[in-house]
Parts: structure tokens; sequence; C-alpha cells
């Protein structure tokens, strides 16, 4: 499977295209940097999101047993949406890696879960203070993404202390920053609306990219699901062999990696620039 930075990296990136576009064309001012790293945040987290039906993968590690149980649970619906809809043609898994989750049916799915979550405009009190439901919700989860994105930039080390209480400590990190982040973010969030339902676009992006990543790779994925494609409806969708790349190779190390961290830093130290008027 591609290298978590690489995951990460690349929805980041993705995620910062898109709102350079939106600052250039539809927005009447451009995104409050907050309202940015918030978008970024949860596409960089959903890029990795897909792999908790892998038992080694980073998203699992970062969140300890919690993380067990959630690749338990990803595993066998992946296995069990696989023998319910596969055809003659599809072999038997008994593994759900790369399966249901993998699909860009579920990274729709997930973002209209999102949207549905982040969307509610009326008023809680929480430890003495109003918040939209809404708004609540989009700080857990952009705590849980916001700890996805950095176990993905700092895999090796998450991989190092996973027999420790390091997956915690990041957990606990992610959501202070989560909580910190929401403190200084403008109550109106895009074009004067108070919601936060367009974060499901963000996730649903994300989770896309996740698997334009995977389709580059030597043994594809099968986004296309549950359309058939030649008599298969868990077809792996590919590159031409020739254009296919060996995940976590030199091309993806060497070139990938550095490439979306560029455009990451660089996107990112742009859109800065422009909401302090600094860019015109």
């Amino acid at each position: 499977m591609v290298m978590g930075p690489t995951h990460a990296m690349s929805g980041a990136a993705a995620a910062l295209a898109a709102i350079t576009v939106y600052n250039a064309t539809i927005a009447p001012e451009p995104l409050h940097p907050t309202v940015a790293v918030l978008g970024t945040v949860m596409a960089a987290g959903a890029a990795l999101a897909p792999d908790i039906d892998s038992r080694s993968s980073t998203v699992v590690r970062s969140f300890g047993i919690f993380g067990v149980i959630g690749y338990h649970i990803a595993n066998s619906i992946g296995v069990t949406v696989h023998t319910a809809s596969r055809t003659r043609y599809d072999s038997h898994v008994e593994n759900g890696h790369r399966t249901f989750f993998h699909t860009t049916f579920l990274a729709l799915l997930m973002g209209g879960i999102v949207a549905l979550l982040t969307a509610p405009t009326n008023v809680i009190e929480v430890f003495g203070k109003e918040y939209g439901l809404g708004q609540f919700n989009a700080i857990i989860l952009m705590g849980i993404f916001l700890n996805l994105s950095l176990a993905g930039i700092f895999e090796k080390q998450i991989k190092k202390a996973r027999r420790t209480f390091g997956p915690y400590i990041l957990m606990a990190f992610s959501f202070l920053a989560a909580v910190g982040i929401a403190s200084v973010m403008p109550e109106a969030t895009i074009a004067g609306a108070g919601t936060y339902a367009w974060l499901g676009i963000a996730v649903g992006f994300g989770w896309f990219i996740h698997l334009l990543g995977d389709a580059i790779t030597k043994m594809g994925v099968p986004m296309a699901w549950p359309i058939k494609i030649r008599g298969h409806r868990w077809w792996d969708v590919s590159l031409p062999a020739f254009m296919r790349i060996s995940a976590g190779g030199t091309f993806e190390y060497v070139i990938l990696l550095p490439l979306f961290t560029l455009a990451t830093v660089g996107l990112l130290a742009y859109n800065f620039l422009l909401y302090f008027g600094v860019l015109s």
C-alpha cells in the first residue's frame, strides 16, 4: 500500500488546491486561515481513513486499542459486503482490506454522514459555553482526523511508539489542538453560512484521493464497486501495467512525497498571505 505520509500529504495538497481555486473564483473574500486549516486537516485525515480495514496500517496504530476495534469492525464489514455482492468471476476473500472501504460509494457515504453530523445549527451548552450542534460535532471530528493526519505524517514515529502510550498522547494532543483551533474560528464559515456541513465535501474528497493513490500501485483498488467491469463487481481499477508504481518504492519516496509536501506548504502559505492582504 502507499505510505501513510504520501496519503496524508496528497489529501492535504488536493484540499489546498481546491481551497485556492475557491478563493480565486467563488469566495467573496479569502477563507479565514483556521477554516482553511480545518478543511485541509479533514481531507488529509480522510486520505488515510480507508486503511482502517488493514491491521498493519497507520490508521489502526494511531488509535491504539480503539484502532484495533475499528479494524475488526471494518474488516468484517468488508468481507461481508464482498461475499454478499461478488459475482462468480470475483474470488472469495477472507480479508477485507481493499474491499468495501476502498470504494467510491463509501467515499460518498462518509462525506454524506459527516455533512449530516456537522450541518445542525441549533445551540447546545457544553461546560458553560454555547456551541452549534454541528460546530460541536465538527470539533470532535477535527480531533479524529487531525490525529490521523499527524499519524500519517509521522508514520515511523507512531510505529515505534505503538507499544507505549504514544498513540494515546497523540490522540490527546489532537483533540486539544482541535479545541484550540475551534476557539479562534469565526462563527460564519463559508460565504456567511454558519454551518460546517461543507466538511462532508472535504472528507469525501480526501477519501477519494486515497483511492486514486492506491489505483496507481500494482495492486489497484475496486473503486468502481458496485458497477460491473468485465463481469467483476470487485474489479481492481489501476493504471496500465507499465505506469504502475511500487508502493513504498523509490518513485513514491523520491518524487511523490516531496512533491505533495512542497505543494501543501506552498499552497498553505499562499492562502495565508492572501487572507492577510500580502498578496492580491
